[in-house]
């Protein structure tokens, strides 16, 4: 279990070190890099024909890291311009390294030529925001968030708890997916 407490070390995980975990629905595996009661990172086998799970109440950053664009339709939901309609369905093609954001709710089928994998960020609506950064770090860091680095295709993964000073890492030509999550700060009324 990583330490996520203001100022505690930041940790290594490997990916031959995180157990694989069955998805919600039983349709593939994960691996989970990190995760508190209000997010998780944690990067996916991508099997050729799939369908997502329905994680209510949680966004989503889909993050193909193999090298193989994947292909997510359903029957609703455009989410881009670049959306095409085939048969009564919507496609949306993610290219590697390519970000898509949607609501937890929706649950595409996942189509590709061959099985790969994929970087999933989820975050508790309305509590948590994640934002993402390829092959560099944000330009000004918020001490108060949690930041992961995930180097591809290693998946070695930097996990840096809030109020933890770190160096932007650099691993050679690795891409690096950089995640910076933050809590929501919520006013309560005043009785």
């Amino acid at each position: 279990m990583l330490n996520l407490n203001f100022g505690a070390p930041q940790t290594t995980t490997y990916r031959s070190d995180r157990p694989r975990v069955p998805w919600k629905n039983a349709q593939g595996t994960t691996q989970i890099v990190a995760q508190t009661n209000q997010w998780r990172v944690s990067i996916a086998d991508e099997p050729v024909h799939s369908v997502f799970s329905v994680i209510e109440d949680y966004d989503r950053i889909f993050i193909p890291i193999g090298s193989e664009e994947i292909k997510l339709s359903s029957n609703t939901s455009s989410f881009a311009k670049s959306d095409t309609k085939e048969n009564d369905e919507i496609i949306h093609r993610v290219k590697p390294l390519q970000p898509l954001n949607f609501p937890g709710e929706w649950a595409p089928t996942s189509r590709t030529d061959v099985p790969t994998r994929a970087l999933n960020v989820m975050t508790l609506r309305g509590y948590t925001t994640a934002e993402i950064y390829i092959n560099r770090a944000p330009a000004l860091l918020d001490p108060s968030a949690t930041r992961i680095y995930v180097f591809v295709p290693s998946e070695e993964a930097i996990v840096v708890p809030p109020w933890t000073a770190v160096k932007f890492p650099t691993q050679g030509t690795d891409m690096v997916v950089s995640i910076e999550l933050s809590a929501i700060n919520i006013q309560r009324p005043q009785s």
